[in-house]
């Protein structure tokens, strides 16, 4: 097991390898995701869907054709593939930059010692590449930004399920740092990030019944969905945090939810978009095109259901929450239809989805950046902490590749392999 120097020193290596953010082709880029969107609504609406159209119409005639006919169901289609939205690397790096304005304002500058909350930073190095997540490489190329405002005392992962790669009670108790927070670039469901900011950082901070100092938790998202933010209401609520305040500031985006007893808050900012998520634009623009009454709610609710599962719903029943992409990633089948993400992983755009997003394709050999460092490393290294060398890991061979061995929270041991836990005690037996 680590100890905190050591962790603080993996975490300070890691960010220095975590690339920037291009921004030099964000107008290519949009104007050549525009054409293939506009392309395909205009020209392929019915060469991708035609059988499933004409399946509909045949089916229950004299329901549907008082309502719907080939025309009208294509034009539906057109407006709800019209809703997809697209985001280029310039877009996302200005609206972080405003998220981080935000908290300048929120908090009249007044937030010099904060700490940093990361999900894979501590990313142990196999097979010589390395996979990050999005809010470190966010962070990462916030830097500069951060120089101008204020930097992070410390950092620390987050729902990482490996106990002993958190720093984030010593900052919390050792170090008298009560702000952390939190970048990312969109919430499509809000369940994962929801749950990391209630279950798991909130759970830590509270764990010692001996300390009750306030603290902030301040989640910056610039893109986020309707849906992201009700799941945030919802884990509010559930999670028995003592919350008794809620407030939710539309103008500026942001929602907060307090325990005014012990000034401890959970802050929400999603100021850029405010995204529509997928099954509300299908029933948006069904009640559009026929209004929900007594007399319709039949046909309305027979339409919906086309829509959600049969044009939008891909072959293994996942059903994408949000209608958007970004130039640095295609969501996966979970966050975005597997249909409207096949329409742009393909030429002529010229982004290669499998080589991005940039965080989850590099090498280990990366050039580190030796002007980001952490305030408590520095004070490490001057002896406020000795920052200790790593123990050499235990490794092992599995199918003809070296792992290093991890440790469960109930002290079993374990390695990764193709993304999945493997452990030690099943292999014994070859």
């Amino acid at each position: 097991m680590a100890d905190i120097g050591s962790t603080i020193q993996r975490y300070q290596e890691n960010f220095q390898i975590l690339p920037g953010i291009d921004t030099r082709y964000s107008r290519d880029f949009l104007n050549q995701a525009n054409t293939i969107k506009d392309n395909f609504i205009k020209n392929k609406i019915y060469f991708t869907f035609g059988k499933q159209i004409d399946n509909y119409l045949l089916l229950k005639r004299e329901l549907r054709k008082q309502y719907v006919n080939k025309n009208k169901l294509e034009g539906l289609i057109q407006s709800i593939f019209g809703e997809i939205q697209i985001f280029t690397n310039e877009q996302l790096r200005e609206s972080i930059f405003e998220g981080i304005d935000w908290v300048s304002k929120m908090f009249q500058n007044n937030y010099p010692q904060w700490g940093l909350l990361t999900e894979n930073l501590y990313k142990d190095n196999d097979n010589n590449t390395t996979t990050f997540k999005s809010p470190e490489w966010i962070a990462s190329f916030a830097w500069e930004k951060l120089k101008h405002n204020s930097l992070p005392f410390c950092v620390s992962d987050v729902g990482s399920g490996m106990d002993y790669v958190s720093s984030i009670k010593d900052m919390y108790e050792n170090h008298d740092i009560h702000n952390f927070i939190m970048f990312d670039d969109c919430a499509y469901s809000g369940i994962q990030k929801s749950v990391a900011v209630f279950a798991n950082t909130w759970e830590e901070l509270t764990s010692n019944p001996n300390v009750k100092k306030p603290f902030n938790i301040i989640v910056v998202i610039p893109f986020i969905t309707v849906k992201a933010v009700d799941a945030f209401r919802m884990k509010a609520s559930t999670y028995g945090s003592g919350f008794n305040r809620e407030f939710i500031n539309r103008d500026h985006n942001y929602c907060q939810w307090e325990d005014t007893i012990n000034k401890r808050s959970v802050f929400l900012w999603g100021g850029k978009v405010v995204m529509q998520n997928t099954t509300n634009i299908v029933y948006n623009k069904v009640s559009a095109m026929i209004t929900p009454t007594q007399e319709t709610y039949g046909i309305c609710n027979d339409l919906y259901n086309f829509i959600i599962n049969d044009i939008l719903t891909d072959v293994g029943g996942t059903l994408g929450a949000a209608m958007c992409l970004f130039e640095h990633k295609l969501p996966d089948f979970v966050s975005l239809p597997t249909v409207v993400a096949d329409i742009f992983d393909a030429p002529p755009l010229d982004i290669n989805y499998s080589d991005n997003p940039p965080y989850k394709h590099m090498s280990n050999h990366a050039r580190p950046d030796l002007s980001k460092v952490f305030e408590c490393y520095k004070k490490a290294q001057n002896g406020g902490a000795t920052v200790k060398k790593q123990k050499q890991k235990e490794k092992i061979t599995y199918c003809k590749k070296k792992y290093s061995v991890l440790l469960s929270k109930r002290g079993h041991k374990y390695i990764i392999h193709n993304d999945r836990k493997v452990y030690l005690k099943s292999l014994q037996h070859l």
